[in-house]
């Protein structure tokens, strides 16, 4: 192959600024995380949540080349591979000796718990942890010792060499392997709350083998409890077993330390373990049947401790020649590994190969003994894998020319997606100080470099895309959202998809349609935008924005009249509208007669109307002509007198002939009998008139031979 396969990573830009540093898209000069004097070593990294990254590793740079100080840095990079932090890294731990290991891991409010462990002088140490938030900030007002060592009194412990964290149900764990004074080593369990409250012995409880411990991992029992899986090897050497137990909050064993490699011919190095819901599966290095070979196999515990797949043990692989330098990962239906593999007949002393594994059954998936996916002339490749969340899976390795730190890339059915490795940088990692994330389908590897000088010399980092597909960028203006292969997009961006042999970067801006609503209240009538609403509805207009999106504006109208209409009773002027506001006026000049009730009865001939107010809207009615005729106390009509004229409570009548069985009776303006009084004595006669309404009323006064009538006006 003559071909070098180059990596490229597709430049975003959320804002127009296009000189803030981003992935490198050159592999002779990838992104620098850190290129101070000095060393950096052990590079971690976790997502952020947003498609970024969290990079952290030890840096030398304090007494620099004495590598008697190492502080914790790190650097915060966003999706579209922007550092936010400063340049060369944040500060995270400055501890006064030097720093040799350290775990993190990050929790869902984005804060962070790190822990470390250090030198205090020979054979000493003490191990630490410390909360941050997302920034980097410490939140506790001290640093949490859980460790310290004492030497050959006390617990009689040299000093810690290797730490790890997890955590588990509602309390951190961290596993930290000591030295005991003699020679032996162990591990401990520790553990603290959220607040940095140690809730277990200073120096932790040991827990399994306290003789003599190789390879070394907790895990957690995602069942909702805080126990934990705790595994180790019972020896480093050839043929050396595991064990594997499951520890309670108090310490104590929920299921004593199972030998897991019963069985078997005992490893040969390499063994690590990974827990789900169902249990614990252990994956390990051993020699085959006719103990020649190495070969790589896998078993399960459940969780209760009880063997999985019936109590056998897959053969992940077993082909001829050795398999070495094993990487394991999980998803909720398989496991996968990859492996370096010396069969016969590849390239150089290497190849790498890869297998799936069904959890339920332990049954390999694709072809028996892996299926091939690099076999490049690697002389001791060590290979690392992440899933891409489709069932694909990245494969990292390390080789020589012409392909350096590379990638490729696997199918969920077993057959490779790129036709050849893609070279992340042309130059290597320090052995294994790497790591690979999915980021929210970003997969980035960041790495601390291999110094010319020996160890390892700065830090760097990468996404990884593949340049031998087509590249296509899209402008795009849609409405709400806009779908393109599957994937739905709501909000303005620019995206990357990989479809095939086609990386399409979509410029997607997405306009909003226009629903908006709002309630109007008006007197008569409401006009918006030109159109003229005379009556209470729901009114409903459509249109277009200036982008063309949808446009819905629901308008609820409430138009308030003022009821003006006014009856007439004699004299007497209503208006009929209630619960408002009344001022009467006449009409010849407008002006007010001082009269603010729902009823008016002019004493004067004219033309009369009301302004009524109800709530925010005022109208006048109509006019109303009122002729008022003032009849004299002494007017007489057919001999009979009525006084006072116009009165009000008392009615004074006089008859100039009087007799026996006369009748007084008084009509209403509507012509209604509201008195009928018989035979009144005398020619004068008094009538209480308060219980009667303003207005004119006739009065009759009669007998069989006379009838006299008058008018009267009630004030």
């Amino acid at each position: 192959m003559n071909n070098r396969i180059n990596l490229t990573v597709l430049i975003l830009c959320a804002t127009v600024n296009w000189t803030l540093a981003q992935w490198s898209t050159d592999p002779a000069n990838p992104t620098v995380v850190c290129d101070v004097d000095c060393h950096q070593s052990k590079v971690s990294q976790f997502p952020d949540g947003n498609g970024g990254t969290t990079v952290f590793w030890l840096d030398a740079r304090t007494n620099c080349n004495s590598e008697i100080h190492n502080d914790i840095y790190a650097q915060h990079y966003d999706e579209n591979g922007i550092a936010t932090w400063e340049e060369d890294g944040r500060l995270m731990v400055d501890d006064s000796t030097r720093i040799i290991g350290y775990s993190v891991i990050n929790n869902s409010d984005g804060s962070m718990i790190i822990v470390w462990f250090n030198n205090t002088g020979v054979y000493s140490g003490l191990v630490k942890a410390r909360k941050v938030d997302a920034d980097g900030n410490p939140l506790w007002s001290q640093d949490l010792i859980m460790l310290q060592s004492d030497g050959c009194t006390g617990n009689y412990i040299l000093g810690p060499s290797n730490v790890q964290i997890i955590s588990s149900g509602s309390t951190y764990v961290v596993r930290t392997n000591v030295t005991y004074c003699g020679g032996s080593n162990g591990n401990r369990i520790s553990r603290f709350d959220t607040a940095g409250n140690l809730l277990s012995p200073m120096s932790g409880a040991p827990e399994g083998n306290q003789y003599y411990n190789g390879n070394a991992g907790i895990d957690q029992t995602y069942d909702g409890s805080d126990d934990v899986y705790l595994f180790y090897t019972n020896g480093n050497g050839s043929g050396a077993h595991a064990s594997a137990m499951r520890i309670g909050a108090e310490g104590d064993s929920v299921f004593a330390p199972i030998d897991v490699l019963e069985g078997t011919n005992g490893l040969n190095y390499q063994f690590w373990a990974l827990s789900d819901e169902s249990g614990l599966a252990v994956c390990f290095i051993s020699s085959g049947n006719n103990g020649t070979a190495n070969d790589i196999f896998l078993r399960k515990l459940n969780s209760d401790g009880t063997w999985a797949w019936g109590g056998t043990i897959t053969t992940v692989c077993g082909a001829e020649g050795n398999q070495d330098s094993f990487d394991i990962t999980q998803d909720d239906n398989y496991y996968y590994v990859c492996w370096s593999d010396g069969r016969p007949g590849v390239v150089g002393y290497y190849a790498l190969y890869a297998q799936k594994i069904d959890k339920l059954t332990g049954v390999p998936v694709w072809t028996q003994d892996g299926v091939l996916v690099q076999d490049v002339g690697s002389y001791l490749p060590r290979p690392s894998l992440v899933l891409t969340g489709d069932g694909n899976m990245i494969v990292m390795n390390e080789v020589g020319s012409p392909y350096y730190f590379n990638a490729s890339l696997l199918l969920a059915d077993g057959t490779l997606g790129w036709p050849e490795p893609v070279v992340v940088a042309n130059a290597m990692p320090f052995y294994e100080d790497y790591s690979i994330i999915n980021s929210n389908g970003n997969i980035i590897t960041a790495w601390a470099r291999s110094a010319a000088s020996g160890g390892t010399d700065n830090i760097y980092i990468s996404r990884i895309v593949n340049v031998n597909t087509v590249n296509i960028t899209e402008q795009i203006s849609a409405c709400d959202s806009y779908t393109s292969n599957g994937e739905t997009f709501t909000t303005s961006g620019t995206y990357l998809q990989e479809v095939g042999d086609t990386l399409l970067t979509l410029e997607i801006t997405i306009n909003n349609s226009y629903q908006s609503s709002f309630d109007a209240t008006s007197c008569f009538e409401y006009v918006y935008e030109g159109i003229t609403y005379t009556s209470s509805g729901t009114y409903v207009i459509e249109g277009l924005t200036a982008a063309g999106c949808d446009s819905t504006l629901t308008i609820e109208v409430t138009i308030e009249d003022v009821n003006t209409v006014v009856t007439s009773d004699g004299l007497t002027l209503t208006a009929e509208a209630t619960n408002s506001d009344y001022s009467w006026i006449d009409c010849s000049d407008n002006s007010p007669v001082g009269v603010f009730d729902q009823t008016y009865t002019p004493t004067a001939n004219g033309n009369y109307a009301v302004n009524i107010i109800t709530g925010e809207c005022t109208a006048t009615s109509a006019c109303f002509e009122v002729i008022v005729e003032h009849v004299e106390e002494s007017a007489v009509n057919n001999g009979l007198h009525v006084y006072p004229n116009p009165g009000s409570e008392k009615l004074i009548l006089e008859v100039n002939q009087f007799s026996l069985g006369d009748m007084i009776q008084i009509f209403d303006g509507q012509g209604k009998l509201v008195k009928n009084i018989q035979n009144p004595s005398g020619k004068t006669y008094t009538i209480n008139t308060s219980e009667l309404n303003s207005g004119i009323y006739n009065i009759v006064w009669s007998n069989e031979l006379n009838i006299n009538q008058a008018t009267w006006i009630k004030n």
